[in-house]
């Protein structure tokens, strides 16, 4: 029987795509106590952000969630 290379795992939610949606869904998915896992194609880590700017609704959710 060969030993299978897929590693898994249990989680209640799995986010696709570490933008800043999914970042901003898994903040509050994990905030309400759910477990949450993120997964991106992307091979490395982005060593500077890539966003010009946070726009002005963002800021209010940032705001209201602290």
């Amino acid at each position: 029987m060969p030993i299978s290379t897929i590693k898994t795992s249990d989680v209640d939610v799995l986010i696709i795509g570490a933008g800043p949606a999914g970042l901003m869904a898994c903040n509050a998915l994990a905030r309400a106590g759910i477990n949450v896992r993120i997964v991106d194609k992307r091979p490395v880590k982005v060593a500077a952000g890539q966003a010009d700017g946070i726009q002005p609704r963002t800021i209010e959710v940032l705001q209201v969630r602290n």
